[in-house]
């Protein structure tokens, strides 16, 4: 499934790309609304096959915010914001990441409380939802939730300072089902250093190398979204297994501006 979707962008791209080059030579205005015509309902036409047919993720949603701190119930159309579970079906989306989102001031000795409460809160919310979500904590759990007709809910922790300097911390938390932790956010803590503001190890330090590889040992998949560029670099040497990003990293190639600079990746 995933070779066709890459397949399907590669023949997209193509099409574009021929479409494009006839334009060039036709520069009559009424050929050139013709064109972005035809070219929008080929497009329309043949994403929206694409989308059906592959296993559609959002790797990036902070929804258990509301969830707790409003009492919102996801399984009903809410007042605000882009995401509840009517409109994830009616968007086709069938993985939906949900990170949860650790305030920075909380560091050190209040990030785990917080994220404590906000897996509480969400994993109530998916099993009050059990017939339409499931938490997912593998591939294999997505593949086969999907197949269910169900949407799949990865739990991510933004914000690796919730483990509070802790290997144990870390293992209880995937534990109780988080598959995802952001390194870091906007600031440096105890073991890894941030984008923004000045370095304090020059990457991952020690403890942070023990981090990456309990990471991998588990079985827990490492996001470097809002990492520098030191951190980035040790991950990609240390780390055995997966690791990826779910957001902000593509945006030095926008922006050089420091709140969002990140990892040197291409979008």
């Amino acid at each position: 499934m995933h070779l066709l979707c890459i397949n399907r962008s590669i023949y997209i791209a193509y099409i574009l790309k021929e479409k494009l080059r006839k334009l060039w030579k036709q520069p009559s205005r009424q050929q050139a609304k013709r064109f972005l015509y035809d070219l929008y309902a080929f497009m329309e036409k043949d994403v929206k096959k694409l989308h059906k047919e592959a296993i559609v993720w959002d790797c990036h949603n902070d929804l258990e915010y509301r969830v707790l701190y409003k009492g919102l119930d996801i399984g009903e159309r809410l007042p605000g914001g882009h995401v509840d579970i009517k409109r994830l079906k009616e968007g086709g989306v069938d993985v939906q990441v949900v990170a949860l989102f650790i305030q920075n001031y909380l560091y050190p000795d209040k990030s785990a409380w917080q994220a404590f409460k906000l897996l509480r809160a969400m994993k109530k919310a998916i099993d009050k939802n059990s017939d339409s979500v499931e938490l997912a904590r593998t591939g294999s759990d997505v593949e086969r939730i999907v197949s269910e007709g169900k949407i799949a809910l990865p739990l991510a922790i933004e914000r690796d300072h919730a483990i509070e300097d802790s290997l144990e911390l870390l293992r209880k938390f995937h534990e109780l089902g988080v598959s995802f932790l952001t390194l870091t956010h906007n600031v440096s803590h105890g073991w890894a250093d941030s984008s923004k503001g000045p370095p304090k190890w020059n990457g991952l330090n020690e403890l942070g190398h023990k981090v990456i590889k309990e990471m991998n040992r588990i079985g827990m998949v490492i996001d470097v979204s809002y990492v520098s560029d030191k951190t980035f670099y040790d991950v990609i040497k240390i780390s055995e297994n997966c690791w990826g990003r779910s957001c902000r990293s593509w945006s030095r190639y926008v922006s050089t501006y420091p709140f969002t600079c990140g990892n040197p990746w291409s979008p």
